[in-house]
């Protein structure tokens, strides 16, 4: 009775193991979003006033990360919200390069200039909607002239319009860890009641986070080139690049309430620093800072 009910089993298992069944397919899970944020650490942190460096006292606030170990070396008010200006440009830029990565489009592609984006003031490269240039020439002129106008023709031609385009950069933004960041503009120009605002912790993770793209730490350690072939010139607003040793980036911003801020990266002794400073009263004074500083952090190890 046993051995009987022994061959029915196997028998009945046989249909299941022949030549013509379908194997079972396990789909792959769904990529999970991009961690939170690098493992930086305050242990060990120099705090406020207490840093060593020149012009400390006349800074708001700011933060220094060795990204080769993941210290942060010195912080004051770090995670304390600011008016960040445009250093919001950072994330228009990594979103149109996460979109050419993804093949959504290419920095080759050529995108008319619409009557909204000729229209932005500031800082500009004087966009006419009789032009038209390729994604590559925009996010050139953001990195090194901060243009405007170009940011938010890109922010356009990314997702078809503005205030869907500032939705991605909030969503991106929290994906990133960037949790005490909000984003009204793709330009960083305040509004009447809205304001880009941000923290030196989340404006360090999104200038480390272009890192990865070679082609935007060309742009931004570029001195000068030149837009509309050969016709118009560009002048890098981030002095650093050519006054401090080895800062390769990554992107300055003013107005008056916001003060002068920067995000800076840099490669001292084969080491990544990342500094961030917000709010100085002058651009003298934030250059002469971040200078400082990473000097310091270079002595560091």
């Amino acid at each position: 009775m046993v051995l009987r009910l022994l061959l029915i089993i196997i028998c009945s298992a046989l249909p299941l193991m022949g030549a013509g069944t379908k194997p079972t397919v396990v789909k792959p899970p769904i990529a999970a979003a991009s961690k939170p944020n690098p493992s930086w650490t305050y242990k060990g942190v120099i705090a406020g006033n207490k840093l060593k460096v020149k012009y400390v006292s006349q800074i708001p606030s700011g933060i220094l990360i060795d990204i080769n170990s993941g210290k942060i070396l010195w912080s004051k008010l770090s995670k304390e919200k600011k008016e960040i200006a445009s250093m919001t440009k950072m994330m228009t830029v990594l979103l149109a390069m996460e979109a050419v990565d993804r093949g959504e489009i290419s920095l080759n592609d050529i995108i008319p200039v619409s009557k909204a984006a000729a229209k932005i003031g500031g800082s500009q490269v004087y966009l006419d909607p009789k032009e038209s240039f390729t994604l590559g020439e925009l996010l050139k002129t953001i990195m090194i002239v901060s243009a405007n106008d170009s940011s938010h023709l890109v922010a356009e031609a990314i997702s078809g319009n503005v205030n869907s385009f500032v939705k991605m950069m909030n969503k991106r933004a929290k994906e990133l860890g960037m949790n005490n960041t909000v984003f009204c503009n793709p330009h960083g120009l305040p509004l009447r009641n809205q304001k880009n605002v941000s923290t030196a912790y989340d404006m360090a993770i999104l200038a480390n986070k272009l890192l990865k793209y070679p082609q935007v730490v060309s742009w931004a350690s570029t001195w000068m080139d030149t837009f509309r072939s050969g016709k118009f010139q560009l002048v890098n607003h981030n002095k650093l690049v050519k006054t401090a040793k080895g800062v390769d980036g990554m992107k300055t911003g003013y107005y008056r309430k916001a003060g002068f801020c920067v995000a800076t990266t840099a490669i001292r002794n084969n080491r990544r620093l990342v500094a961030v400073v917000i709010g100085a009263k002058t651009k003298n004074l934030r250059n002469s800072f971040v200078k400082n500083l990473l000097d310091w952090g270079e002595r560091k190890f």
